[in-house]
């Protein structure tokens, strides 16, 4: 790919700020996100921030005796990520289970469950992550299955896309799941049954699941300190500087209790965006207040508790998202199965309108068609209502959409919040798409240009965990090399997935990852681009992306990540 041309002489343009330099980094090939200065070869932070960026004649000016430099020999500088969607909390929980991502095969996942019920003797439930619910097909899982590989101690495992959870049957006794155990969302949030209304094991959907964490007793400010000590790390060596924790359902109030005590101890590497996630409808009524509750107590110097996230739908993969025509397949009783919505389009507005009224930003999960278009309405409506509101809103995943709704977005002011890393056939999702949507559906996935075309303000991150592929395959850089390319990572051979249209450019991915992100997040003034005056939040890697191929990007390393100046990971 061709290389951008240095536009040097616009970078003198950038704001030098006065004062004592600590840092000037010199010699290297800096992306900056900035259109009127897109490249530096230098750049000086002194407190945390950034207080000179140009050529490094320019730069150099500004050393003194006391002054470290930093030579980059050449290496490729761009901001750090600014990941908008991706569930650390779960990521960091769950990372301490059993894990089964990637294993789709029915009997390596009992053999998977049986060597490490081996591995990690006790009577302690088993806690696990990643199967696929495209193995199941429509009617899911079985307790019975499970108890095939542990049968005497519960066992709990999420799925891939952490919208169901799956339990043996010692599972179901431990959490008293039995017949006449009422479904907390009747056909929305649900125990899967048989045709004796027995529960099967699978549980659909947020409230139907989450709980059980709880319940489990897996989710301690203890269990999430350590948790997040091996995990959080892991965020800063593929570049990411900044999260939107899209929510820990039920058990945030520990996992945000950890991430303070981290912080109070320096070991917080990234700037901590919070959500709070509004499981059940029976939460609906106390929403602002429990909100405005958590904001006055999660509110430090890299935690913040910024968002409202609503999950409105579920998955196409379990017949959970909300759909404007039917299903392929139907329900049990041979009926049209459309899918259904939390809140009904009143409903939801009724939920929203105090919130937006007090700025604070709305995030809604939609999957199905029929969510995002009923969203677009409430939002629109909001907007109109109070076309000077503060809060910024954003609609998350956006896999379906009516035609001509990108385009509502952006008359709204509705950020597109996507995940790149979703644009690949992984998991046997094309197969699974075409029997439950049909072909004209399936093709019609995750149109992101058209959303840049209308332009929309698009923000990136993965969803990780719930992004169906491991850790490294949700990270931005491969991220960028499958939102241009559409293809699975590392394998150029395989299928584009549909429609080929959709591949965005690396101008477009990499200003979503880090512009577009922090836009989402109020922050633009701050981070998502390398500008005087802003964080110095940034990242060198092993080579320059606008010099490979699309399917090669992959395989960039993140050789060093700075968060307010100081290192927190080097390659």
């Amino acid at each position: 790919m061709k290389k951008i041309l240095l536009l040097l002489s616009a970078v003198a343009l950038l704001p030098q700020t006065a004062g004592a330099v600590e840092t000037i980094y010199t010699n290297a090939d800096i992306y900056t996100v900035e259109k009127e200065a897109p490249q530096a070869q230098a750049m000086a932070v002194s407190n945390g921030k950034i207080v000179a960026i140009g050529t490094q004649k320019e730069v150099a000016q500004r050393k003194t005796e006391q002054t470290r430099i930093v030579d980059l020999q050449g290496r490729f500088v761009m901001p750090g990520f600014v990941s908008s969607h991706i569930h650390p909390g779960v990521a960091a929980l769950m990372g301490t289970g059993v894990q089964l991502v990637g294993v789709n095969d029915k009997q390596e996942i009992l053999n998977t469950l049986r060597d490490y019920d081996t591995a990690h003797p006790g009577n302690e439930p088993i806690l696990g992550f990643g199967w696929s619910p495209s193995v199941f097909g429509a009617e899911g899982p079985t307790a019975a299955f499970l108890d095939q590989a542990v049968k005497t101690r519960p066992v709990f495992l999420v799925a891939s896309d952490a919208h169901s959870g799956w339990v043996n049957t010692a599972g179901l006794e431990f959490l008293g799941i039995a017949k006449d155990t009422p479904d907390p969302v009747p056909g929305v949030h649900y125990y899967k049954r048989d045709a004796g209304g027995n529960p099967t094991g699978w549980l659909v959907e947020a409230s139907a699941f989450w709980p059980a964490l709880g319940k489990m007793g897996l989710g301690s400010t203890e269990r999430f300190i350590q948790a997040y000590q091996g995990f959080l790390p892991t965020l800063s060596s593929i570049g990411i500087t900044t999260v939107l924790d899209a929510g820990v359902p039920i058990i945030e109030k520990p996992a945000f209790d950890a991430l303070l005590a981290l912080e109070k101890r320096g070991e917080l590497p990234v700037r901590y965006y919070a959500s709070h996630f509004l499981v059940t409808q029976k939460d609906a009524a106390s929403a602002k207040e429990d909100f405005l509750n958590l904001r006055e107590t999660y509110n430090t110097g890299r935690v913040k508790m910024y968002a409202m996230k609503i999950s409105n739908d579920g998955t196409i993969e379990a017949s959970t998202a909300a759909l404007i025509d039917p299903y392929h397949t139907p329900q049990d009783d041979g009926h049209a199965h459309y899918g259904n919505v939390l809140f009904s389009e009143d409903e939801l507005y009724a939920l929203i309108k105090p919130l937006d009224d007090a700025d604070i930003p709305i995030m809604i999960h939609a999957i199905g068609d029929r969510t995002s278009h009923e969203a677009i309405n409430v939002l629109a409506r909001i907007e109109r209502e109070n076309p000077n509101g503060a809060a910024r809103h954003s609609i998350t995943h956006l896999q379906l959409m009516k035609d001509g709704d990108a385009e509502r977005m952006r008359e709204a002011g509705i950020i597109a919040q996507i995940s790149p890393p979703w644009a690949q056939d992984a998991n046997l999702s094309l197969a699974t798409w075409k029997t439950l949507l049909g072909e004209e559906r399936s093709v019609k996935l995750m149109r992101f240009k058209d959303m840049f075309d209308a332009g929309v303000t698009v923000s990136m991150g993965s969803d990780f965990p719930a992004s169906g592929v491991g850790f490294l395959e949700s990270s931005p850089l491969y991220g960028i090399d499958v939102g241009m390319t559409r293809k699975l990572t590392g394998q150029p051979d395989s299928i584009v997935l549909p429609s080929a249209e959709q591949r965005l450019d690396l101008e477009q991915l990499i200003w979503g990852y880090t512009m577009g992100s922090a836009y989402q997040l109020a922050a633009e003034n701050e981070i998502g681009s390398l500008k005087a005056g802003k964080n110095a939040d940034f990242i060198v890697l092993s080579h320059n992306p606008f010099e490979l191929e699309p399917e090669q990007i992959h395989t960039i390393n993140v050789l060093q990540t700075v968060v307010g100046g100081k290192t927190v990971f080097e390659h």
